[in-house]
């Protein structure tokens, strides 16, 4: 937030070209040893935890006010595409020319990313690069005080991580994957939820009619839940699958509008700190969730964690709703702007 974005991106993507390169080195005849082996895995989350705010908060820079819903879909659909299409690519090219040719692939495309950051249109802070007075700490500390401010917002990142910690059954699909179809199967249920996901991206046209994003938002983590309901009591290979998907559709639905919200919203001075937190909030919530689930399963048996999960994921999404009136009412065209861009990073 008080760097030119466009800077930090490049920043990023030097340093996931860096990590490529230490697993290319590693995989010839000498191996870089587990170290620095380690140290290229911890640099590429780090690039990615750094890379996806700032993209996050650029998108503004881009997209019309209106059509943030449209942008969000897009961004969503890319995404989808590229778990869809470039990881199982990744595996035909290590399978057909082998690990170090594959890795190597994977550097040049690196290095191209790079070279594209620079057509990007710089993104620099209101007022110019600004210090962060008192530190980095306290720059973080301020931007959790903006967060708390606004309840409308938070309603946002409760409810994504009520459904996340409620509704994510993955650590649970190599138990369902048993019970009804086998080890062949368990590929087409990770794969499920990413196709449902990528055929409502490309489907989303209508969500920019869509002025109520509060309740888009609640209503589609609560048909995530309703989704996975049936999933616990069904033994139907392709009933499963559907509901899967279904599932993942609902989820890039709340997705949607959950970033053209924070788009519409969020001051720029603070825009990259708030994505930061809700990276947080998708990140942990489905950790977490894989640990509820497994723990009820292991007391209560497969059926009841599914079960109960979908439940308490609708349930809580409603509660945290009607507790959050601000963010169930928010409409788009009626925002008046007076909370974008005009508060200052002091």
């Amino acid at each position: 937030d008080v760097i030119d974005k466009k800077l930090v991106i490049l920043g990023s993507r030097i340093l996931s070209a860096l990590s490529v390169l230490i697993l290319f080195f590693d995989s010839g005849p000498r191996t870089v040893g587990l170290t620095l082996l380690i140290v290229g895995a911890l640099v590429r989350y780090f690039a990615i935890f750094l890379r996806s705010p700032s993209i996050e908060s650029m998108v503004p820079i881009y997209v019309r006010s209106d059509q943030l819903a449209a942008g969000a879909a897009t961004v969503s659909s890319l995404e989808d595409l590229v778990q869809l299409v470039m990881v199982p690519v990744a595996g035909l090219l290590i399978a057909s020319i082998g690990l170090r040719a594959s890795y190597a692939i994977g550097f040049a495309v690196a290095v191209i990313a790079i070279g594209y950051t620079f057509t990007l249109t710089s993104a620099k802070p209101m007022g110019g690069h600004r210090s962060v007075e008192g530190g980095l700490i306290r720059s973080t500390v301020r931007g959790f005080k903006y967060a708390a401010t606004r309840k409308d917002l938070l309603g946002t990142y409760l409810i994504d991580f009520l459904a996340m910690l409620f509704g994510v059954p993955n650590s649970l699909f190599p138990q369902i994957a048993s019970r009804s179809g086998g080890a062949g199967f368990l590929g087409l249920m990770y794969a499920a939820p990413s196709l449902g996901s990528f055929v409502m991206s490309l489907a989303s046209g209508w969500t920019s009619r869509i002025r109520h994003y509060g309740r888009a938002i609640a209503s589609a983590a609560m048909v995530w839940g309703l989704a996975l309901i049936p999933i616990g009591f069904v033994n139907s290979k392709l009933a499963i699958l559907s509901l899967l998907a279904v599932a993942g559709g609902a989820d890039r639905v709340s997705g949607i509008f959950r970033r053209a919200f924070w788009n519409l919203t969020i001051p720029s001075s603070v825009r990259g700190r708030m994505a930061a937190i809700e990276m947080v909030s998708y990140t942990s919530g489905p950790a977490i969730g894989g640990f509820e689930s497994g723990v009820v399963e292991r007391l209560f048996g497969l059926e009841t964690s599914i079960v109960s999960g979908g439940i308490l994921c609708m349930v809580s999404v409603a509660i945290a709703a009607s507790l959050l009136p601000t963010m169930w009412n928010f409409r788009s065209d009626r925002f008046n702007g007076t909370t974008s861009d005009q508060i200052e990073d002091s």
